[in-house]
Formats: C-alpha cells, sequence, structure tokens
C-alpha cells in the first residue's frame, strides 16, 4: 500500500466515517499546502469536514499538508480554523498532527466544540480520548510491523518459504481507539515499551535490519517489536531510519549489503522510483517491505 496524496485522503475520509458513523464520506480533494507529491513525502495530513444539517453526512471541505513541518502543521490548523469558523471535525494523519490540533484548538477556545478524529497512537491523542476531546484514533500496528517482519525474515533465512501467503501480502489490520478501550491499549503499549532494550549481539546468528521510511514516534514502535523478536528468536536486530529521505535510504540499505547483512525489512519511501534499487538488494539478500 503506498502512502501516496490518494491514500492520505482515502485514510483521512475512512478515519472520519469509521469514528463518526457516516456512510458515504465525501471524496476527499487533493491535498493542498504544499507542492504536489506522489510520495510519503508530503508529511502529515489535515483533513476537515462539517456537516449541512443533523441528518446530513460530512462534507470534506479541505486536506492541507505540511512536508513533516510541524510549525506549518499547527499553522494549517490555525489557518484552517480562522478560514471555517463553522467547522465540525478535524482529522489529523500522521502522530504529530493530532496533538498540534489539539494546541490550535486550545488558542481558539474550541476544545470540545469541534470533534477531532485522530491517527496514530501520540500519548497526547491518548489522554484526549479520555479528557473526551478527542473523538478516537485509528491506529495500525507498528510493534507488529517490527516484531513480524523479523519473524518473517528469520523464517525466510531458515528456508521457510511458506511463511509468505500465495499473495505476497500479510495484513496486521488497523484498530479503532476509542474512549471505552484506551486505557486497555494504552496500558498494553506502555507495557510493550518498557520491554524494548535491544539484545546483545549474539555471534555466529543470523543478522537482520529493519529500515523505516523516516524518523517518528511510530517507527519507534515498531523497533521495540524489532527487538522483541531478536530476543524471542535469538537472532540480531539494528533499526535503522533514514533522516534525510530517499538519498539516506538508498545509503543505508546499500550499506547494509556491503556489511553482509542476512535479510532487510524496508518501508520504501518512494517505491515505484526504488524499484531498481530494491530489486538489486533483492538479488545480494532476502529482502521484504513493510508499510508500502
Amino acid at each position: 500500500m503506498k502512502a501516496n496524496r490518494s491514500f492520505h485522503g482515502i485514510v483521512a475520509s475512512l478515519s472520519l466515517a469509521l469514528i463518526l458513523g457516516c456512510t458515504k464520506p465525501a471524496e476527499s480533494p487533493e491535498p493542498t499546502g504544499g507542492e504536489g507529491n506522489e510520495s510519503k513525502k508530503t508529511g502529515g495530513l489535515l483533513t476537515v469536514g462539517k456537516k449541512e444539517n443533523e441528518t446530513s453526512e460530512y462534507i470534506i471541505l479541505d486536506t492541507l499538508t505540511d512536508q513533516f513541518d510541524r510549525a506549518k502543521a499547527k499553522a494549517n490548523a490555525e489557518d484552517t480554523l480562522a478560514k471555517h469558523n463553522d467547522i465540525d471535525a478535524m482529522v489529523g494523519l500522521f502522530a504529530y498532527n493530532p496533538p498540534l490540533i489539539l494546541e490550535a484548538l486550545k488558542q481558539a477556545d474550541k476544545l470540545g466544540k469541534v470533534k477531532v478524529i485522530a491517527f496514530d497512537e501520540d500519548d497526547a491523542t491518548l489522554q484526549g480520548i479520555k479528557d473526551g476531546i478527542v473523538h478516537g484514533t485509528v491506529v495500525q500496528n507498528p510493534y507488529m510491523y517490527g516484531y513480524k517482519s523479523i519473524e518473517i525474515l528469520s523464517a525466510l533465512k531458515a528456508g521457510k518459504k511458506d511463511v509468505i501467503p500465495e499473495n505476497k501480502f500479510i495484513d496486521i489490520p488497523a484498530r479503532q481507539i476509542r474512549k471505552d478501550n484506551v486505557d486497555e491499549f494504552w496500558a498494553d503499549l506502555k507495557a510493550k515499551m518498557a520491554g524494548g532494550e535491544k539484545p546483545a549481539k549474539q555471534d555466529g546468528k543470523p543478522s537482520f535490519a529493519f529500515v523505516s521510511n523516516g524518523v517518528a514516534s511510530f517507527w519507534t514502535i515498531a523497533g521495540v517489536g524489532v527487538n522483541k523478536a531478536g530476543a524471542d528468536l535469538q537472532v540480531n536486530t539494528e533499526v535503522l531510519m533514514p533522516a534525510e529521505g530517499i538519498p539516506d535510504q538508498k545509503r543505508i540499505i546499500e550499506d547494509l549489503i556491503t556489511k553482509g547483512i542476512d535479510g532487510i525489512a524496508v518501508s520504501p519511501i518512494d517505491p515505484v522510483n526504488q524499484t531498481e534499487l530494491l530489486n538489486q538488494a533483492a538479488k545480494k539478500t532476502t529482502l521484504i517491505t513493510h508499510d508500502s
């Protein structure tokens, strides 16, 4: 699944539809507030909506991207509130967006007056759900992204090719977190994060790398899953987060190949334009993708 502009719009619209119970969310417009970009480089997304009346469906008013610039993300929320003073709901994609929306709402004295629909599991988002100022959040499962990636690489290294399903796709379902299950979810997340130390290197054991598409709290959680799988399966693991985009991710993959890594799980930043890199890597080591 490629995280491009269409994906962002679909996820944001589905988040709104699922959590608010809409039956036919309006088609999301193309994001604004940044260059047209068909890759994950667009950064966080803010989708805003309103209802015409109590019986109508929500209308998607706008989508705004921020290129991972937190100040721009905050400004997007502030500008939206100034432009649409009768707005009913705001959806924030990427972990940092919902907390910044909450800050903007607090400044505008609109906390609790505008429904906030979140994505990911930032602490401020989860606390907002507990406090009743965030309607809910849609979360993926980065911990299992990490854990399963190492589990699959380890199995493939051992010659167990049947771990890959016929359709080549392993689904890790997203979940809705609401006030009735936020405490259980947050307690489980805290327990996982508390036990995420990287195990000591084991001589003579396979080594696997988990490469993200950037630096984010989402990938920190995934890294905990990577480390836990390494400890459980008695293999060596490392988590690498490219901080400078595609060139940095390319360098990381090439360095791992040179080092003789036994397997790589990577989230390509721009899958279409990285096809040659990925194919070349797959010729030299076991390669799987995640969140892509």
